[in-house]
């Protein structure tokens, strides 16, 4: 069956939304699907897309009161909706979904929803009263986690709801030398926990070992918050900001550690990206996502959102024992297979077709 696909996104280039949205409408027009993205970015995407996906982008000036963000937004995806005429559409971001649910009133568009952050976050009072209205309206929804799909069916009477997670964007190994560093990838915004990291690497007994940070800044106050921190502590010469790259393949090659400190996530893109090279990795245990992924001290190792002390004494422990880090890694590698971009994006192509029928 070849039907016309609209992947309407919004989020910020090269991060989650994006690198998701991307592999899926690459693998459906390998499988001759026809797929447009409409993506609401304010800058220039960061993945490319193939040759048989079209792409409109729309840098839309908006208001700053949430509301006028949803009208704006609406009427513009009604717009472009109308224009592609799609057969099904498939939204990524609860910051899309809620304004899709409403450009598609009357269209008899079949439109499938996917949330993307932590099923534990609100986005403010009125986008929750919104999302017990509207999302009944879709047709289908995407959760990342089986408790992302527990704590939406518990406050909204859904109609058909599947759990599929992140397909994997595989990181190739570089023959490079092993450095004593300890690495973390993602954004430098405070739902990170960069903050706990930086203590948490105060606290360890070993002054040679570095701590690299790769992520865009999204919060200007809070990235130098994190430098006065380290500044404070004594460490900034063994604390690198290195700011968002495109490419951190030697990065995380030369690095001994992966370190996921964050207090929010949905399901992270950066965790199963450093599995896949592979690194041992220490993880917050949030309220979704790392334990979806991480099973503790078999492939990974979960600790306390926030709690320096458990992250520090985690980060010894793999310092001290290269075996555990050698074993941790061995078994984390196994996630290549178990979120293989083929058998994940295929199950987004299945459930996505199911509609049509």
């Amino acid at each position: 069956m070849c039907a016309k696909i609209l992947i309407i996104r919004k989020g910020n280039p090269g991060g989650g939304i994006e690198r998701s949205s991307s592999i899926a409408a690459n693998y459906f027009a390998s499988k001759d699907q026809d797929v447009t993205l409409l993506s609401y970015y304010s800058s220039p995407t960061a993945y490319n897309t193939a040759p048989g996906v079209g792409h409109i982008q729309i840098n839309l000036k908006e208001g700053k009161s949430r509301i006028g963000k949803i009208v704006s937004r609406s009427r513009s995806i009604r717009k472009n909706v109308k224009n592609v005429r799609p057969d099904i559409i498939l939204s990524y971001g609860e910051y899309m979904n809620i304004p899709v649910l409403i450009a598609t009133i009357g269209l008899h568009i079949p439109v499938i929803i996917s949330d993307r952050l932590s099923p534990a976050f609100s986005i403010s009072k009125a986008y929750d009263i919104l999302k017990k209205i509207l999302y009944r309206r879709a047709s289908g929804c995407i959760a990342q986690t089986d408790i992302a799909k527990s704590m939406l069916i518990s406050k909204i009477n859904i109609k058909s709801i599947v759990v599929i997670p992140n397909p994997i964007h595989e990181i190739i190994k570089i023959d490079c030398e092993k450095k004593k560093q300890i690495i973390c990838v993602g954004r430098i915004s405070p739902e990170k926990g960069q903050r706990h990291l930086i203590q948490a690497f105060a606290k360890l007994p070993y002054t040679d070992w570095h701590l690299t940070l790769i992520g865009g800044v999204t919060r200007e106050w809070f990235y130098n918050d994190l430098k006065a921190t380290a500044d404070t502590l004594g460490i900034t010469d063994r604390v690198h900001f290195e700011g968002r790259k495109e490419d951190f393949a030697k990065d995380l090659s030369e690095s001994e550690i992966f370190v996921l400190p964050s207090l929010s996530e949905g399901y992270p893109n950066a965790l199963i990206e450093a599995m896949s090279v592979p690194l041992p990795c220490i993880s917050s245990d949030c309220v979704a996502g790392p334990s979806d992924i991480i099973k503790n001290g078999i492939n990974g190792i979960l600790v306390e959102p926030g709690n320096a002390d458990a992250l520090a004494k985690a980060m010894t422990l793999l310092i001290e024992n290269k075996d555990l880090r050698d074993n941790l890694a061995k078994e984390a590698y196994k996630i290549r297979e178990k979120l293989a971009t083929e058998k994940i994006a295929q199950k987004y192509l299945d459930y996505v077709l199911s509609f049509l029928k």
